[in-house]
């Protein structure tokens, strides 16, 4: 499993404003200003960052961590773009601004259309997260929230998925959390709701995957990976950020 089997991380949705419920939040549809064009043939990562209103956010630092690290930073009106990423390679992507939570996303070096555009959320959006748990963010751990999409949502159109199950292995000794319908974070639900999203907080750093126990009825496998229950997701944990991926399945028929 290679996290190109994840899918796209950080990918549409229509309404910005409800990822304040799990620490990152995921863009809007439609970009703004010019995104800078790749001079080379090989691997790249371009997007645009902005806050919950649309306006661009400069000054984003965006590393890509691998065997060695390539990193820029966002223009004025949030647009970036880094080069001669490593070909066919799984890597680590962290978004770091002050006043905004820290985030790693999985990547897979290769997946360079379509840009990203995305959210970022400050500490204090994070903070929200955690007094809907009921939990105090600790520092010296790192935090997990993901989404499940129908596939649809390449052609500008998103649907959340409801009726997926999920659990953590090696158990971090924390629950997840999934969102409910008002996208707001509830410790009571134990599966996705139309929102789709879910996430834990407080969990050591180190390696884990995110095992499927129950497929909803609107979804039946992700691109390039068969979606069935067993299905294992490896994701990383780091002190003091939130990890974040996609799980994609296509639209029923």
């Amino acid at each position: 499993m290679t996290v190109r089997d994840l899918g796209l991380p950080l990918l549409s949705h229509p309404n910005p404003s409800c990822w304040a419920a799990v620490g990152v939040c995921l863009l809007g549809m439609g970009c703004h200003g010019t995104l800078p064009e790749p001079e080379g043939d090989g691997a790249y990562l371009r997007g645009r960052f902005h806050n919950l209103l649309g306006i661009g956010i400069g000054e984003v630092e965006i590393c890509s961590r691998g065997e060695e690290s390539l990193c820029t930073q966002s223009d004025s009106e949030g647009n970036f773009l880094i080069e001669g990423l490593p070909a066919s390679r799984d890597l680590r992507v962290t978004l770091d601004k002050e006043g905004f939570f820290p985030t790693t996303l999985p990547h897979f070096s290769e997946d360079t259309e379509p840009p990203w555009e995305k959210s970022l959320l400050t500490t204090g959006n994070m903070q929200t997260v955690a007094n809907r748990v009921d939990k105090t963010l600790d520092p010296n751990m790192g935090h997990l929230s993901f989404m499940v999409h129908q596939q649809h949502f390449r052609e500008e159109k998103v649907d959340q998925t409801k009726g997926v199950k999920f659990r953590i292995e090696p158990d971090p000794g924390v629950d997840l959390f999934f969102l409910n319908s008002f996208q707001l974070p509830s410790p009571d639900l134990t599966e996705t709701t139309g929102a789709g999203g879910g996430g834990a907080l407080n969990l050591p750093p180190g390696e884990y995957e995110l095992i499927l126990e129950q497929v909803g009825g609107e979804c039946s496998r992700i691109i390039s990976w068969d979606f069935e229950p067993g299905t294992r997701v490896p994701f990383p944990i780091e002190a003091g950020r939130s990890t974040y991926f996609d799980v994609l399945c296509p639209q029923a028929e």
